[in-house]
């Protein structure tokens, strides 16, 4: 399975990347919203998952899940934020009942066997 990865820090989408593929992935890098809405255009077919930053310049994690959602409903979009997880989980919840809400909000750093489980479980493999 292949993995989005969404960061504006190269080193945490490298590191996440190594990580992924490890975990037996295929992981695909972009380092804003802008480039990975371009790289599910042109192959979102072969993505199981999105898991992007919250914060990051020209597009954020929570527009780049607006337009997952609205392209490619099927992919599973993890956030990861420096920011506290627990805000970012009220801030879904006082949203709209039809708003789109990411499948998992995580806090960076964040461990590797966390993020393992947490691959696994959303992408059924757990």
């Amino acid at each position: 399975m292949k993995i989005l990865v969404v960061d504006d820090e190269m080193i945490v989408r490298e590191v996440t990347k190594r990580a992924l593929e490890v975990f037996g992935y295929e992981a695909v890098t972009a380092e804003n919203g802008r480039k990975a809405i371009e790289l599910l255009k042109a192959e979102a077919s072969d993505f199981a998952a999105v898991l992007t930053d919250y914060d990051m310049p020209e597009l954020s994690g929570p527009d780049l899940l607006k337009a997952v959602r609205a392209q490619w409903p099927h992919l599973r979009v993890i956030c990861i934020t420096g920011n506290d997880p627990d805000e970012v989980k009220r801030c879904q919840q006082r949203l709209p009942e039809s708003a789109p809400r990411f499948d998992e909000v995580l806090a960076k750093p964040i461990g590797l066997r966390t993020l393992e489980k947490v691959i696994n479980r959303i992408l059924g493999k757990a």
